[in-house]
């Protein structure tokens, strides 16, 4: 059987060293997903005590607006992860004695 251009293998037209496997559709579906990159913070978040900021509670919001901003959270993270992400580490800014002030409220999650 003679060849001809249109009867060639992929093998045939790229040569061995070239040739790559195609997975079919459903191959293609049941192969995982790469992994979201990791969250990188820019520095760490600004440390938060109730007494410390009482008065001028605005520049540690300014500080945290910023830490926010050159971090990767809101690139990194999906929309739905981001609330609980950023509520985990603002939590871990208090400080003991505030952190225990927040618990005690009664706070929900709603």
């Amino acid at each position: 059987m003679v060849k001809t251009e249109d009867s060639k293998s992929p093998a045939d037209i790229f040569g061995l060293s070239r040739l790559f496997i195609v997975a079919s559709e459903e191959e293609v579906a049941h192969v995982p997903a790469m992994p979201p990159k990791a969250f990188k913070p820019y520095g760490s978040p600004p440390r938060f005590d109730l007494d410390e900021y009482k008065d001028s509670f605005e520049l540690w919001h300014q500080q945290w607006k910023i830490f926010l901003a050159l971090s990767t959270i809101d690139s990194v993270l999906e929309d739905g992860e981001r609330p609980a992400y950023k509520t985990n580490i603002l939590l871990s800014c208090l400080s003991k004695e505030t952190l225990q002030s927040v618990m005690s409220m009664g706070l929900t999650d709603a």
